[in-house]
């Protein structure tokens, strides 16, 4: 059972390092939202988007990760990033 409690011990750390790198990606992102407000650019770049999913399905497969569970978490923060941006310019 030692074992169990390690490995679970280890994912509790991976989560917590998920977490802070979600932190850091959004931080990073409503700067980027405050510049595409200031500059009158759209919230969302539908472009940029797909090529960032292409490269992270490319990087899911070479993982062994289901590319599926890595679209669905990527467009789910994307959702977020927007509603972000859009409440920023609301304002």
């Amino acid at each position: 059972m030692k074992e169990l409690h390690t490995l679970r011990k280890e994912i509790d750390n991976i989560n917590t390092e998920i977490l802070s790198l979600l932190a850091k990606r959004f931080s990073l992102t409503r700067k980027i939202g405050e510049l595409k407000h200031v500059h009158r650019l759209p919230p969302k770049d539908t472009k940029r988007e797909g090529v960032q999913l292409e490269g992270l399905e490319v990087k899911a497969k070479k993982l062994t990760l289901n590319p599926s569970l890595i679209t669905k978490i990527y467009q789910l923060i994307v959702v977020e990033v927007v509603k972000e941006h859009n409440k920023r310019t609301s304002v």
